[in-house]
């Protein structure tokens, strides 16, 4: 065999593809699952204690004792419950050792679906070990790194957060970043041990069962909408992927949109979101232009809350954009469900909302008590931010699905601009829809890219798992017939 048809035989086996799926399993399992975890139980543990320690510079010494003994027992339960120690540190990582060793040699003679679920629980159970073991390791890092200088400083004085009887000595037997190090190796290793595009596949499967709801459905805007879909990805010499960067302008439908990690797992990327932090900043300027007038820190300190909140919110809780997705998910699910779909989409925005409010009542509060001067300049600043928000969220979802539709319709194939042609119309019609008896004809858009955007999901799972048995049949371990 001559060496260029080697070379070309390596190419062939290992190509672009292939080096980018590992790339993407390295990122997601050795850094951004991890970091992920990181973030969210680091907010966690330090949220109570932080507005905790915003009230306290907002009110003084005005404190009661009752609150700091409350947040005490909340910062110091990792000293109490999640005691690590040398010696337990080595004992947990002999028992990690031994799990996941086990990893590929657990019910390895078992054959069949019964073997492959056996397989696929053992899989979950160490990955679920290996996060928990990360959440110990996280919360007793910023235990140990927070609780001297809150002891020495004496926070929260008469009754200290952290009393000088506790004995902080045993951070003093590895240093800190071990802790962050071991944790990380733990959860990294699980991720990494028990990866398998079977398990991904079959952890999908609910999109399968939705993709076959909305074919199905009696809604015809729903089903118009689904074979929109199908045309414009059988119009296609093969089923395109998601790219995680916006591409040229010039491809077709599916370069509107690229792949998201949020509830809809797509986002169109002309979509104008970003213009809420101009909101943010117009905000900022109307306070520190009455701090300017009135010389009181608070307006500042009032608006910098909101605002950093709002921004939270931004970056945390779900897009609102895409609230016509959780509205279509929800039409096709149990009760049970539909509580899960609702949690998963509103949850983060609802607790973000409420610590605003908690926040802003706090501070409204402590203005009329001592500084009652200021009341009627910080209850206006209470409206103008809740009403200039809402005028310019509302701004922002008209130019988002105006933008959705003439990007749309200058995408799509003909066959599919024939199909929607006498069913064309926007969410501002939908109203005047439903009382002329013709709802059901209104066909969103965005449940169109929504319903396209979740089949090539399904295809590229399908497609990773196929590559994972070695091109063999979805239904059988045997090799597919030439």
């Amino acid at each position: 065999m001559k060496i260029q048809e080697v070379i070309d035989e390596v190419n062939e086996a290992w190509g672009e593809e292939h080096e980018e799926k590992s790339r993407k399993i390295f990122w997601d399992n050795i850094i951004r699952k991890p970091a992920i975890i990181f973030i969210a139980v680091s907010i966690l543990y330090l949220f109570v204690p932080g507005i905790w320690f915003l009230e306290l510079l907002y009110f003084g010494s005005s404190n009661p004792n009752w609150q700091v003994w409350i947040i005490g027992i909340y910062f110091n339960f990792p000293y109490y419950i999640l005691d690590l120690r040398a010696g337990i540190i080595a004992s947990i990582a002999s028992i990690l050792l031994s799990l996941y060793v086990s990893v590929g040699k657990y019910a390895e003679t078992a054959d069949g679906v019964v073997g492959e679920a056996r397989r696929a629980a053992y899989r979950q159970f160490a990955r679920r070990v290996g996060k928990i073991i990360f959440f110990v390791f996280i919360f007793n890092f910023w235990h140990g790194l927070l609780a001297g200088w809150l002891q020495r400083n004496h926070v929260g004085e008469p009754y200290s957060i952290v009393p000088v009887n506790i004995d902080l000595s045993r951070y003093g037997d590895m240093p800190l970043w071990s802790l962050l190090f071991f944790g990380w190796f733990t959860v990294a290793s699980s991720n990494m041990l028990t990866y398998s595009e079977k398990d991904n596949l079959m952890s999908k499967v609910h999109l399968l069962k939705k993709v076959n709801k909305f074919n199905l459905s009696a809604d015809y805007g729903t089903r118009i909408a689904y074979d929109v879909a199908i045309k414009e990805l059988e119009s296609s010499e093969q089923i395109p992927i998601l790219s995680s960067k916006q591409q040229e302008k010039s491809g077709g439908y599916s370069s509107l949109f690229i792949r998201d990690y949020g509830y809809s797992g797509f986002r169109f990327t002309r979509e104008p979101r970003w213009k809420e932090v101009m909101y943010g900043i117009a905000f900022l300027g109307v306070s520190a232009i009455l701090f300017i007038a009135d010389g009181y820190l608070g307006y500042l300190a009032f608006a910098g809350v909101m605002v950093l909140l709002e921004l939270a919110g931004f970056f945390l809780s779900e897009n609102y954009l895409y609230l016509s997705v959780w509205r279509l998910n929800v039409k096709y699910v149990s009760w049970m469900q539909k509580i899960s779909e609702f949690f998963s989409f509103f949850i983060m925005g609802l607790i973000l909302e409420a610590v605003r409010l908690i926040l802003m009542t706090a501070m409204v509060f402590a203005v009329y008590m001592w500084n009652i001067q200021y009341f009627i300049q910080i209850i206006g600043l209470v409206l103008i931010f809740y009403i200039g928000r809402w005028r310019a969220k509302q701004s922002i979802r008209g130019e988002f699905y105006q933008s959705l539709q003439e990007e749309t319709d200058e995408k799509l194939i003909k066959d599919s601009k024939d199909l929607l042609l006498s069913l064309k119309g926007t969410p501002s019609d939908s109203e005047e829809k439903k009382s002329s008896g013709n709802e059901g004809k209104y066909v969103d858009y965005l449940v169109i890219s929504y319903i396209y955007c979740l089949i090539i999901e399904v295809n590229k799972y399908y497609m990773d798992y196929k590559a994972e048995l070695g091109n063999t049949d979805l239904s059988s371990n045997q090799p597919e017939s030439p």
